[in-house]
């Protein structure tokens, strides 16, 4: 699997890295580039959020998943070093993931184990470029205004990172807006179904067409996965897989 971090420049000024442009194939639009997730592929689009007090040296990166929009605020005191970053985002990508997936009954709780252990385990490597996703970019910086306020309501200074996995998880329960357009979904519907494909293999009882047997489809097709009905079996579990919403079986 293969990890692409698409970097804002002002996180790049910030983190003092200097990096390639992405560019695509066919495409003369260079370091503005679209980026998705594919079966192979988890892309990130980071921006940097400055406090709104001068010199302040409080700051937080917001990392944007494409498609389902979900969001990650990582707060700083301090300026990382770019194997920090990697490490911070990849660890608050996984610790998130559980939670969401236990809260929406994607998996059971005796099913974290396994689920934690394929994301610890999955081979991964880290692709980093100066780039920015205006439709990406724009949901990172309308962040800041949720941000704000909550600092606002609770009379802080600055966000501590279990404020900011508050006020993401306010963020991620709206619905969002994609390419112009209001999404009935939450951010936490795509982000949970993207987990389960790549890091819930052996946990879905139900069956889909070119899919393993055992494993969840990968959800950002054209059309939605398609099921194989099978002989009705006795309600237990509480299985959930679906590309528009979650829904229980």
């Amino acid at each position: 699997m293969i990890v692409q971090l698409s970097i804002s420049h002002d996180l790049s000024r910030w983190l003092g890295m200097d990096l390639p442009r992405l560019m695509r194939r066919g495409s003369d639009v260079i370091g503005a580039q679209r980026i998705a997730n594919t079966e192979d592929v988890v892309s990130w689009q980071c921006h940097l959020i400055t406090s709104s007090q001068s010199h302040s040296p409080y700051h937080t990166v917001v990392a944007v998943q494409p498609v389902s929009h979900y969001a990650l605020l990582i707060p700083y005191l301090h300026r990382p070093t770019q194997d920090q970053f990697a490490g911070d985002l990849i660890y608050r990508w996984g610790n998130e993931l559980m939670h969401r997936m236990v809260d929406t009954r994607a998996i059971q709780q005796s099913d974290v184990v396994t689920v934690a252990e394929q994301f610890k385990t999955s081979p991964r490597s880290i692709e980093w470029y100066l780039n920015s996703d205006q439709d990406l970019l724009e949901r990172a910086s309308s962040t800041e205004q949720w941000r704000d306020g909550y600092l606002d309501a609770f009379e802080l200074n600055y966000l501590e990172e279990d404020h900011a996995i508050d006020v993401g998880a306010h963020i991620n329960s709206q619905s969002v807006t994609k390419d112009g357009m209001q999404d009935d979904d939450s951010a936490v519907v795509g982000f949970v179904n993207d987990g389960l494909y790549r890091f819930a293999n052996g946990l879905c009882t139900r069956l889909f067409k070119n899919t393993i047997e055992g494993n969840y489809p990968y959800p950002w097709t054209e059309a939605p996965p398609c099921e194989v009905i099978q002989e009705p079996v006795e309600e237990g579990g509480a299985e959930l897989f679906s590309i528009d919403h979650l829904s229980t079986k």
